[in-house]
């Protein structure tokens, strides 16, 4: 009797039509799938990386350049005017200090002063050694016009000889 409950049982499982179970084929497809996908995302994460490096280097370079380059301030016609040696003092103009400074009356000493200071706040660029000596250069009353010269003011009391 046993045999004859087996036999309906094996015929109903031959009867059928066996389905199609190819999971090796099917787990290749979607690991490929998986893999196709991670690849995508490293190229894009590489992308943006990229992106990020060379961004940042522009913005560091132009940052650089914000702060190491400065155009020397300009000094107004009118604020060099003086009637004598002693109207007339030095200030600076250039951050990176390769000047003797330019003359002006010093009435407009402690403008230039200020504005100096706001310009080369944040400087970081060279400070350049010059190959010339500001030494022998001295503030003079020229033609009623602060200048430069290499002779001393006839009017500094520093110089005059006891």
């Amino acid at each position: 009797m046993e045999q004859q409950t087996q036999q309906p049982i094996q015929e109903a499982i031959e009867s059928k039509p066996p389905v199609e179970t190819n999971t090796s084929t099917g787990f290749a497809k979607a690991s490929a799938r998986r893999a196709g996908s991670m690849r995508s995302w490293k190229y894009i994460a590489i992308i943006v990386v990229l992106g990020l490096v060379v961004g940042g280097g522009i913005w560091l370079q132009y940052e650089f350049k914000q702060q190491s380059f400065r155009e020397p301030l300009s000094v107004v016609n009118e604020d060099q005017v003086c009637e004598l040696d002693t109207d007339c003092v030095i200030v600076d103009t250039n951050c990176s200090s390769c000047e003797c400074g330019v003359p002006v009356n010093k009435v407009h000493q402690q403008k230039y002063k200020s504005q100096y200071e706001i310009l080369c706040k944040n400087y970081r660029g060279p400070i350049v050694e010059c190959n010339f000596d500001c030494s022998t250069l001295f503030p003079r009353c020229i033609n009623n016009r602060c200048a430069l010269s290499a002779e001393k003011s006839k009017d500094d009391v520093s110089t005059w000889q006891t």
